[in-house]
């Protein structure tokens, strides 16, 4: 991720290593870092596309042949899409890296004894109603 790393007890993690702390650990995070890393993909392919296309008539020029202009400005497009998509990409790990590690800090409380409520109010259908919570 272009200088980035990620990493778990000091072992640096791949993507697809990330994946699996995150799928284990919280579900919200890896459903985020699937969104992310989809784009992140996408990214790649589209650069990739961008990169050849753009190289095949720089050689084209290099050695006299004709350069197809079409062929250049999708190379630009697909690459200018590369390089708009990726720091969405990466914001999107980056926020799904935070929200797991904010899910360290602060576990979701476990259900105990003392977290017995009764809440009365008006229902939706305009009666009145209790609820027990435990």
């Amino acid at each position: 991720t272009f200088g980035r790393y990620y990493s778990l007890d000091g072992e640096v993690l791949t993507m697809h290593k990330l994946a699996d702390v995150l799928k284990k650990g919280n579900e919200k995070s890896y459903r985020m870092f699937l969104g992310g890393y989809s784009l992140y993909a996408t990214s790649f392919v589209l650069a990739a596309g961008g990169g050849y296309f753009l190289g095949y008539e720089a050689v084209n020029y290099v050695t006299g042949k004709k350069v197809h202009k079409g062929v250049l400005a999708y190379g630009g497009v697909c690459l200018a899409a590369s390089l708009g998509i990726n720091p969405l990409a990466i914001k999107k790990i980056n926020k799904s890296v935070q929200i797991y590690n904010e899910g360290l800090l602060n576990p979701a409380p476990s259900p105990s004894s003392d977290d017995v409520a009764i809440n009365f109010g008006v229902t939706p259908s305009g009666g009145l109603g209790f609820t027990l919570t435990f």
